[in-house]
């Protein structure tokens, strides 16, 4: 899960490389420093099916 979400962390911070010149090294530091301060983490799942008339939330 800690990779997902560091997928998910790196993937939103390089679009925002495109727009502006920013030093990559800095930023991979940063996750780190933040990644290792992590000790637990919650998920929460939500889900929405529709199908014609019918619909489900979960």
């Amino acid at each position: 899960m800690k990779s997902f979400i560091l997928i998910i962390s790196i993937f939103s911070i390089s679009l925002n490389l495109i727009a502006e010149e920013i030093n990559v090294d800095d930023i991979i530091l940063n996750i780190e420093e933040k990644w290792n301060t992590i000790k637990d983490y919650t998920c929460i799942a939500q889900s929405y099916s529709k199908k014609g008339e019918e619909e489900e939330k979960s």
